[in-house]
Parts: structure tokens; sequence; C-alpha cells
């Protein structure tokens, strides 16, 4: 009896193992040696990421900077973030994947060690414009590469996954850099630099060979770039309305927090919620969201946060602000891996790494432009909702427009 008990236990435990490891293998399982090292270090580069969230503290607290003079420093931050992905896109397709993004991670290294260490406010401007040029340098090269190197029908996990461990790698940072800059500002300094060179160590060492072959500019002319079909265009508006509206979670949706009655605590609440829920469905769902076409779920996904974030101005109490941010944080997760997703399909190989940069400039862009939903809330607050609402919803005919311009461009190469 006792020996039929054991047989039972034995055949349940393998049965429950071999169900975790059909649903591990399914999540992660089956993408190349070479995404596994690019997961990897956007973990650790996220996770050590202290300086940007307390960029302002820094300059205010430690510099003693008066507001007049840190609001330009803060402007060529920005200014240089919306520079870096251009530029990281065309040294992607110029002198290949690999050396640009070990390069980009270098420069951001150097950068956050000049901060540390610079004086005065020109010089401090100058440091702060660098690093923001500099830090985002790798990241149309390695969202290159995952087109690249996965196949196709696996790339919408693989993006997925990549927003994954951003997500993971976000509250670390946010309580490393609180606790870091109460203690040693050139001590958070460093460990920033040191995560960035920690990824460009791995981009060298782990990043497999077989990649150089990929990796290599076929010519020294300047790949073309297709202008006339509007597809490159359309990414970059696509982007930007996305964001915009999404953008709005951290900008409108504080003021009607405070305006329900609620407290900051409730607003971090609700942040907080939405990370759990990221970090727990996007490895999840991945797999779901390869099922349907990708520009009906990027459609749906844009629309989700639409109608969140629209369903923010109707809700009074704390547990109703959560139901909407489940709503627009499912968005969220289809949008992050659908749109690079679609963005790398719309790409002519030769011109990924552009296509990446021009995706990567626009979000840029749209964190620079999210403000003005403070200021339309001010004047009229169901109005931002209505927009958001609205930009959510054309976003979905967007992607089916851009869908066909690429299958339109395609055809004439089909035999």
């Amino acid at each position: 009896m006792a020996h039929h008990i054991n047989e039972q236990e034995t055949t349940s435990r393998d049965v429950q193992g071999s169900w975790a490891a059909r649903l591990f293998t399914s999540r992660f399982g089956g993408l190349p040696p070479g995404f596994g090292v690019l997961w990897a270090g956007a973990l650790i580069n996220r996770a050590g990421t202290f300086v940007a969230p307390f960029l302002i503290i820094y300059l205010t607290e430690y510099h003693h900077l008066p507001l007049n003079a840190t609001t330009p420093i803060l402007i060529g931050y920005g200014a240089g973030v919306m520079l870096s992905s251009p530029l990281g896109g065309a040294l992607a397709d110029r002198i290949g994947r690999r050396r640009t993004m070990v390069t980009g991670l270098l420069a951001a290294a150097a950068c956050q060690l000049l901060l540390a260490v610079a004086q005065g406010r020109i010089l401090v401007g100058v440091a702060v414009f660098l690093l923001g040029l500099a830090g985002d340098i790798f990241r149309p090269a390695a969202n290159a590469t995952v087109a690249d190197v996965v196949p196709e029908a696996d790339q919408t996990r693989a993006y997925g996954l990549l927003h994954w461990a951003l997500n993971l790698g976000i509250p670390v940072a946010a309580l490393g850099a609180g606790w870091f800059s109460t203690r040693s500002w050139t001590l958070l300094f460093l460990i920033d630099a040191l995560s960035s060179l920690a990824f460009a160590v791995l981009v060298l060492a782990r990043l497999p060979r077989s990649l150089e072959s990929q990796d290599k500019p076929t010519s020294h002319e300047t790949p073309p770039v297709h202008w006339r079909d509007g597809v490159l265009p359309g990414v970059g508006l696509l982007t930007l309305v996305a964001f915009f509206t999404y953008f709005q979670s951290s900008y409108a949706i504080p003021l009607e927090v405070l305006d329900s009655g609620l407290r900051p605590s409730d607003y971090g609440v609700m942040m907080a919620v939405n990370g759990v829920f990221v970090a727990v469905v996007q490895p999840v769902v991945g797999p779901w969201l390869t099922l349907i076409p990708k520009a009906h779920g990027l459609g749906a996904g844009a629309l989700l946060i639409g109608i969140g974030l629209s369903l923010t101005g109707l809700a009074d109490t704390l547990w109703q602000l959560v139901v909407t941010v489940v709503v627009w944080s499912l968005g969220e997760i289809a949008v992050a891996a659908l749109l690079p997703s679609l963005v790398a399909d719309l790409a002519p190989e030769e011109s990924r790494g552009r296509y990446m940069g021009a995706f990567g400039a626009c979000i840029g862009a749209a964190g620079v432009a999210a403000p003005l939903g403070v200021a339309i809330y001010h004047i009229y607050p169901s109005l931002i909702w209505w927009l958001c609402l609205a930009l959510g919803a054309v976003t979905w005919p967007g992607a089916l427009a851009l869908a066909r311009a690429a299958s339109s461009r395609r055809a004439p190469a089909t035999p």
C-alpha cells in the first residue's frame, strides 16, 4: 500500500514538473542564445539606472542650483535623449550592432563618471547632455539584434520579455538610487557606470560569435531609408501617439488622484499595482500575443490604454482607480511587445537600426510632449480623458494602414 502511494506521489511530482517545464519552455524557451544575453544585459542595466530618476534632486540638493539653472540643464538632457536613439540606429546600420552596443554602453559609463566629478553649472550641463546623448545609443542596436536573430514568429514574445526585464529592474533602481543618494552620490554614479560596463562585457563575452557575419555592414554607403512610401514617418507617428497616451499615467493621473480627495500614497499604490501586474502577466500572456495579427493586437492594446485612462476620469475611489490600472496595464503589455515587433517587420533588413532609432526617438518625443496633458487637464479635466480615448482608438486603423503599406512595398519583390 505504501509502495502504491509512493508511486502516486512520484507520478504527481512528474506531472507537476513536466507542467512547470512546459510552462517555462513556452514562455522562455526556443529563443536563440543571443537573446538571453540581451535580456540579462537589459535587466542589469535597468536595475543600475540610478542617475536619471534622481537627476533633479542631484542638481538641486548636491549642486544647490536654482530652478532657472536646472530647467535648461534638464531640457538639455531631454534633447540628448531624443538624439540618442537616431544616433544609435544610424551607427547600428553602419558599423554593426555589436560595436554600437559596446560603444554606447562604454560612452554612457564614461558620461556617468564625468557627471560625478563635474563642477560648475556649465560643465554639469554639458555632462548631463552627453549622458542623455549616450544613454540610449545601445538600444536601437539591441532591438535590431532581436529582429536579426529571433525568428519572426517569436519576435513578439522576445520584445515582451525585454519589456518584462525593464519592469523587473525598475523597483531595484528606484530603491537602490534612494538608498545610495542619502549616503554617497559618488557611489551612486559609480554603480550606474558599472551596470553599463557589465552589459558591455556581456555583449563582448557572451553574444555568440556566429552573429559577427550579420553584425558587419556590407557597404560603407548609407543604407536606403524608405521615406516616400510613408512607412517610416508612419512608424514615428504611431509611436508618438501610443506613448503620448500611455505617459499620461505619469502626468494626468496624479492630478486626478489628488482632485479625487486621495493621497499621494494612493498614487504610489496604483503604480505598484501596475508594476506587479506587468511583472506577473507579461510572461504569461506573451505566447498568446503571437497568435493574433500584430496590427490588430497593437490596435487592441492601444485601445485598452485609452479606455483605461479615460475611465480614470470616472473613478472616485482607490479600488476603482486600481481597476483602471489593470485595464491600461494590459494594454501596456500588448503595445510593449507588439509595437517594436511590428517596427521590425516594417523595416528593411539593411535599415533596421534606423527604424529602431526612429522608434526610440519618438518615444523620447512623446515624453517631451506628455506634460501637455497637465495643461489640458487644468483647462478642462474631462478633455484629457476623451483625448486619451480618441488617441487609443485611432492607433488601430493606423497600425492596419502601416501593415498594408509594408505589404505593398514588399509586393514587387515577390516572384
